[in-house]
């Protein structure tokens, strides 16, 4: 492994880090009400030493397979350190809890510790919400648009950080595919915030909620996330934009390419969609009976729960641990389902469902025709036997690492349901969990072993688990 070529990298992810950084300023002199101090000082010093980083460190060389896995693993972690500085040396947050903050955005779970955010500096809200911003499209693929001009291509640390089953390049470059993919991304948000300010959002308030949801992130600057503006129109933009986030940003590019049926011929997004429709037909008709709240009134708070859930953004209207425990355990499944592939969602995402569900129909239907040969399609695309025993592999992996970290929480005198939800929320990026992790509650009081716990679970889930364990392996350190 060559370290100078890793730190040329980490360089200038940094210079991005800071200058993006900075951009809170522009906020916090606006509004006036502080913050500007610790957003400079972090800011300068991280964009000088990245310079010097990638200044110092040689121009060319190879990056191969290890250095690409390792340097996404040090982008995320350095990435979740310097974005707890400005709320650490800002005095609003202990350097743990500031360490949870950050890496819950860069993440995009959306789980807080902060009990009055409405009391923060809008440059300290600004730069929370940036960390949703930055980490919903990857670090890492921002980065492919930038790393020619280090001297590096990018197509390793593109692979890395879109991992999944599926990874088609849009187009034969993959620094043009990272251009495309923000300037789509960026599009969207840009579109949001104009459709918020148009409602009656505040401008600043329209769009770090864009940020938020176009990452499927959840950060509100309210204390009462979207429900604190009690409006039908915010909730169904939200909405919208929410299912947006959670398809797959190929089928946008084609759409805009004039290829919208390419949307209703993906597979994923067939069953993807059939479930969300599933789930809320099941919890209207449970809450309607439940609660006897109007129809519309019941509709519309199960279908933004359902859907910030499905692509685990982690809004809220309402607070879903009140509901029913048919309702509220139909919920907690959907934490283990997530959004679809190549989408800013989190979690384990509908293919590996999909696949996981024809694995089993294809087994039983060789147990009845052992000679025959029976192919496992999504769609047009043959699965691999290769393919289809990594995905089962990733989905108990998956589960075992949420019981053990729920395990290791139960050890802190933390509750069952508390932990398993709250694991369940930060390793699958979704944020609210249920009981102590409720929407209405923060992570505040978790002690500081849980809380790492926690971060780990969030970076295990971003990174989609496998590109980050296979660092602590021996053979990983090999020659």
């Amino acid at each position: 492994m060559n370290p100078l070529s890793i730190l040329r990298i980490l360089g200038g992810i940094w210079v991005a880090l800071g200058a993006a950084m900075m951009l809170s300023l522009i906020p916090g002199l606006i509004f006036a009400d502080g913050g500007l101090k610790p957003i400079l000082f972090v800011g300068s010093a991280v964009v000088i030493i990245g310079i010097l980083l990638v200044t110092a460190a040689p121009k060319r060389g190879e990056i191969r397979l290890r250095e690409a896995i390792f340097s996404v693993g040090a982008v995320w972690v350095s990435a979740g350190l310097i974005g707890a500085l400005p709320y650490y040396f800002g005095g609003l947050l202990v350097f743990t809890d500031a360490l949870f903050e950050s890496f819950s955005g860069f993440t995009t779970t959306g789980a807080s510790v902060v009990t009055d955010v409405e009391a923060w500096p809008h440059a300290m809200l600004f730069w929370r919400s940036m960390t949703h911003c930055l980490g919903g499209m990857g670090i890492v693929v921002m980065s492919v648009a930038i790393l020619p001009l280090l001297g590096y291509g990018g197509v390793e640390l593109f692979q890395t950080e879109a991992v999944g089953p599926v990874k088609d390049k849009l187009t034969p470059r993959v620094r043009e595919t990272a251009q495309i993919l923000w300037s789509v991304y960026l599009g969207m948000i840009l579109v949001e915030t104009a459709l918020l300010w148009i409602g009656g959002m505040e401008l600043f308030d329209a769009l770090c909620h864009s940020f938020g949801t176009m990452a499927t992130g959840g950060f509100s600057t309210k204390n009462a996330s979207i429900g604190h503006y009690q409006s039908s129109y915010i909730n169904w933009i939200i909405i919208i934009f929410m299912l947006l986030g959670g398809i797959n940003f190929g089928l946008h590019i084609q759409a805009l390419r004039g290829k919208p049926l390419m949307m209703w011929r993906d597979p994923e997004l067939r069953w993807w969609l059939g479930l969300i429709f599933s789930v809320i037909v099941i919890c209207v008709i449970i809450n309607y009976i439940d609660f006897g709240l109007p129809l519309s009134r019941t509709i519309e708070d199960v279908v933004f729960s359902t859907i910030s859930v499905i692509t685990t953004t982690g809004y809220c209207i309402v607070d879903f641990d009140d509901w029913g425990f048919a309702a509220r355990m139909i919920i907690l499944a959907l934490f283990f389902v997530g959004a679809c592939t190549c989408s800013t969602g989190g979690s384990m995402k509908m293919f590996r469902w999909i696949v996981a569900v024809k694995a089993i129909r294809f087994q039983l239907r060789k147990n009845l025709h052992p000679q025959a040969i029976i192919p496992l399609r999504m769609g047009n695309r043959i699965i691999s036997d290769d393919a289809a025993r990594a995905i089962m592999l990733f989905i108990i992996t998956y589960f075992l690492l949420t019981f053990i970290s729920a395990l290791l929480l139960m050890l802190q005198n933390i509750d069952f349901i508390t932990a398993i939800s709250g694991v369940a929320a930060c390793i699958g990026n979704v944020g609210p969990g249920f009981n102590l992790a409720g929407a209405s509650e923060t992570y505040a009081p978790f002690p500081v072993f849980s809380k790492y716990v926690l971060m780990a679970d969030m970076l295990l889930g971003r990174l989609e688990i496998f590109s980050l364990l296979v660092i602590f392996t021996r053979g990983f350190w090999r020659p």
